[in-house]
Formats: C-alpha cells, sequence, structure tokens
C-alpha cells in the first residue's frame, strides 16, 4: 500500500510540475495518448510474491476511454473504465495453486504525446493509474472468506507506433500482488 501511495503521490507532482513548466515551448504541442473513444487490448505476464514463493500471473485486459481533460489548458489526462484479468500461479510449489481473479476499474492517464526538445524523450510514455474492485473466481482453499477486493494498477505505457505499446506496471488485484508486469498493448 505505501508503494502505491508513493506513485500516486508521484503522479501528482508530475501533473503539478507539467502545470507549473507548461509555458515552456516544449510544452505547446502536448496531447494525450489516450483520446476519447479509443479502445485498448492488452496482455501482460507478471511475477509476484506467493506467500513466501514466487508466483508467476498472466493479466489480460480491456480500456474504454470516455473522457479528455486538460489541467490548465496544458496537461492533457484521459479518462476511461478498464476490464481486467488475472491468472496466478505459484512456480516454486509445482503449480499447485491457481488463483483466478476479474476487476473493473476506473482509469487516469497522462500522456506526453508531442513534447518536444528539451523533454522530447517523454513524448512516447503515458503513465496511468486504474482503481476499482476485483473479485476471486478461482482461489485456493486455504484463502478464506470473502471474494471482493480492492484493486490498484499503476504504470507507463511506452508507444513504438500510434497503436502499440509496450507496458510496465505493478498491481494489486484483491490477494493478488504483481510487483513486476511487462506485456504489450494494443490501441484501436
Amino acid at each position: 500500500m505505501v508503494y502505491q501511495k508513493l506513485q500516486f503521490t508521484l503522479l501528482c507532482v508530475a501533473i503539478i510540475a507539467a502545470s507549473a513548466f507548461a509555458q515552456d515551448n516544449a510544452f505547446e504541442n502536448w496531447d494525450p495518448h489516450f483520446q476519447q473513444g479509443d479502445i485498448s487490448y492488452s496482455a501482460a505476464i507478471g511475477v509476484s510474491p506467493w506467500w513466501g514463493r514466487t508466483g508467476l500471473s498472466l493479466t489480460p485486459g480491456m480500456e474504454f476511454i470516455f473522457s479528455e481533460y486538460r489541467v490548465g489548458e496544458t496537461v492533457p489526462l484521459s479518462f476511461g473504465v478498464a476490464a481486467m484479468g488475472n491468472i496466478s500461479t505459484d512456480i516454486g510449489d509445482g503449480f499447485s495453486d491457481l488463483g483466478v481473479t476479474v476487476a473493473g476499474l476506473a482509469t487516469a492517464h497522462l500522456g506526453f504525446k508531442n513534447v518536444s526538445e528539451p523533454l522530447g524523450w517523454l513524448s512516447n510514455f503515458d503513465l496511468y493509474f486504474r482503481l476499482g474492485l476485483s473479485y476471486d473466481i478461482i482461489r485456493p482453499d486455504w484463502f478464506g472468506n470473502g471474494r471482493l477486493r480492492f484493486a490498484s494498477i499503476q504504470g507507463a505505457n511506452y508507444f513504438i507506433t500510434e497503436t502499440f505499446a509496450v507496458l510496465a506496471e505493478s498491481s494489486h488485484l484483491g490477494r493478488y500482488r504483481n510487483y513486476l508486469t511487462l506485456g504489450v498493448l494494443w490501441k484501436v
């Protein structure tokens, strides 16, 4: 939880700093990577702790962007909803435990498309934060009660083309944490 609070704080600081420097010429053509009506699909593989053992997870997802907003008429934010899945198992005990979770999340993106020099290296990046609820469909017997949990995902997309990106994120989908998830995203 502390890690997620730190990431959220850093995102807020980035928005404030970008707003403060928005008068700079580097930000005059600043646009979001996600625009209203965009749909994206993602697939990722994650490494996670599994109660003292190492876990492996597969995380498919879909997102719809329904709104754009500019902070101070410059900083582009995009908002949407996402559906995510998570299939997790431990790899230290012969793949003996299996967990399957689905999640519905609200999303916020801060894209850096068209940022010019000297900060042009940022132009392919998109930072995001997702918050919602997850539900355990399949879980190990020893999990106990309670299938509905809070979920959060935070990460970054790096766009290679207008519609294809690689992603790195960390997530907490109910009982399942992925400290490092790497994957791909396709935007239609």
